[in-house]
């Protein structure tokens, strides 16, 4: 609630942003409180975001945003999948993602999808969780990496969690239209100037570094 309050109070974002949660009602854990929120720039975009349950012992719930522009429907997922060794809920809850987003696809309209979040498995390494990710969905990280614009191939300097891997990650794939992914960084990466805390990592905004990525149409 208070990064909350923060955030909806902050000018930039309410000039430019919708919120699909401001005063904290996806929070769900008496201890340690999970909820998800979404920033969708304003525009003249046809907007609609949805909140879905699906299995976690930690109060994690997949959010999908759908956007239509210019004749086109974008779909985000967004999710915090499940901790620690829950192998087979990150599985259940991948399948759920992906099938909800493939049951709101229409026929006759080009579509672009995408599924990002803290995916809790290293992307580069053979697993489980990566086996039930649709062969249609590519990476965003590869794909700019294909495309000679991201500056690094997968390895220690692509890791959203230093020393642990590319935990966090943006999958993403086209209907009827063909964008690619042509840059992509990581975000919070260095201390914020000011702040307490006795470690660099414990000055960054986040344990974790975020993504940003540039989707064009080919």
């Amino acid at each position: 609630p208070q990064f909350l309050t923060i955030l909806r109070q902050h000018k930039f974002i309410q000039q430019n942003f919708f919120l699909s949660d401001s005063v904290g009602s996806t929070l769900r854990g008496s201890g340690l409180q999970y909820g998800v929120v979404m920033l969708v720039r304003k525009s003249n975009c046809e907007v609609s975001m949805t909140l879905y349950q699906t299995p976690s012992r930690m109060n994690r719930r997949p959010l999908v945003a759908v956007m239509h522009c210019n004749g086109l429907r974008i779909q985000i997922a967004t999710m915090h999948l499940e901790s620690l060794d829950y192998v087979k809920t990150r599985c259940i809850q991948q399948k759920h993602v992906f099938s909800t987003l493939e049951e709101q696809e229409k026929p006759a309209e080009s579509c672009l999808s995408l599924f990002c979040g803290d995916f809790n498995y290293d992307g580069d390494i053979e697993s489980e969780e990566a086996k039930v990710v649709p062969h249609e969905y590519e990476d965003a990280w590869i794909s700019a990496v294909n495309n000679q614009t991201a500056g690094v191939q997968p390895n220690q300097a692509s890791h959203t969690y230093p020393g642990i891997g590319r935990i966090d990650r943006i999958l993403f794939k086209t209907k009827g239209v063909t964008y690619n992914c042509t840059q992509i960084e990581l975000l919070g990466t260095y201390p914020i100037p000011g702040l307490e805390g006795e470690t660099e990592k414990e000055r960054r905004p986040s344990d974790h570094f975020g993504l940003c990525a540039t989707f064009r149409l080919v």
